[in-house]
């Protein structure tokens, strides 16, 4: 039976991000149809759609999307033959693919018993979003990938770090199952519930140790293994120290964006990749050096005691427009606004400093 194109086109461009980008099995770059729904995963992320149709199998998504947006026709229609291929026509245009067997699916459907329900009101999604600021992507350190959520007595504290910047956000009464749960979430799992979830009603959000699953307000869900090496501990003696500085913090000084924002305008030229920052007098100087020329900033910072330190400005600046306080210290700039904090390390000539560790852990306030 036909189906309006402009429909298919607008169902598979959702399922699209799920698509693999590499050959390494020829599934995973599939939309997979099974007669119901049509699927993409590409061995991290899934998305599923309903979609009825008449064929069932693994057809090249890009190919097959790519055409039907190049084509005019009002209307498509999807065909097998003996041959294990499909047929696509729309208008005068058609398009021959071979249809990979249902049985070469590698997504199967997570089993969600003892999951843990999330409310995705606005305050997780918020929190999700500003740890995103600092999200990790280095695989080879796995409680670096992603965005840990450990859930406790008290409430949910998400973590995330790309090693240059430490987020931390605290849900309070954002409860998970009795024994506690704490899972990382991978990279493309945020973005895509941050992406879809601004146009697209979240409906549920369930957690377990395996596997995440979203389900949206259209029908479509989103699903992604989890990762279970969290290393809780680190994040936490990160900002044990933090906790203990925050009446000294004082309002983030106007200006300062747009000194860092200069400052990166010069940065390509620059030797050393960091910007100078000084507090002294009332002022914060902002200087960077570069073969280019030297940009040299003040902003007034009172209340502040005087502090010398060497950071790097898009890291800083990345977080800068979600930040309320702030202070400057030789080990880091510490951000915070309510419940969240942010943490970017100084640059000193031995490489990046981070706070030393400490096995006294402190519990969440």
């Amino acid at each position: 039976m036909p189906m309006e194109r402009a429909s298919v086109v607008n169902v598979l461009k959702r399922v699209a991000p799920a698509l693999g980008t590499k050959d390494i099995l020829p599934v995973l770059a599939c939309f997979c149809f099974d007669g119901k729904n049509v699927t993409a995963y590409d061995d991290v992320v899934a998305l599923r759609a309903p979609f009825p149709s008449p064929i069932v199998g693994g057809v090249r998504g890009r190919l097959l999307l790519d055409f039907l947006t190049a084509c005019r026709g009002k209307y498509v229609d999807l065909k097998t033959d003996e041959t294990s291929s499909v047929l696509i026509k729309s208008g005068r245009a058609k398009l021959n693919q071979p249809l990979l067997a249902r049985d070469s699916f590698i997504f199967m459907m997570p089993k969600t018993e003892g999951a843990t329900e999330v409310s995705v009101s606005g305050p997780f999604l918020g929190a999700l979003n500003l740890a995103l600021v600092s999200m990790g992507r280095d695989s080879t350190y796995p409680w670096m990938l992603g965005v840990t959520v450990q859930f406790g007595e008290k409430g949910a504290t998400l973590f995330s770090t790309d090693n240059r910047s430490a987020t931390k956000v605290f849900l309070k009464g954002m409860k998970g199952p009795p024994n506690g749960l704490t899972v990382v979430l991978p990279p493309r799992f945020c973005e895509l519930l941050s992406d879809v979830g601004r146009e697209d009603k979240i409906k549920s959000l369930a957690i377990t140790k395996e596997w995440s699953i979203a389900v949206f307000a259209s029908g479509l869900r989103l699903f992604s293994r989890t990762v279970q090496t969290s290393d809780v501990r680190t994040y936490q003696t990160i900002f044990k120290e933090a906790s203990t500085l925050k009446d000294s913090l004082v309002d983030v000084p106007k200006g300062l964006d747009r000194a860092l924002e200069q400052a990166l305008a010069v940065m390509p030229w620059a030797a050393e990749k960091y910007t100078k920052l000084e507090v002294r007098g009332g002022d914060l100087i902002v200087t960077t050096i570069s073969q280019a020329g030297n940009v040299r900033n003040q902003v007034p910072m009172t209340g502040h005691e005087a502090v010398r330190a060497d950071v790097p400005p898009d890291a800083l600046l990345r977080a800068l427009s979600l930040a309320e306080k702030i202070l400057v210290s030789e080990k880091y700039v510490l951000l915070s606004k309510g419940t969240w904090t942010h943490l970017v390390t100084t640059v000193l000539q031995s490489g990046v400093s981070a706070p030393a560790a400490d096995e006294d852990l402190a519990e969440e306030e």
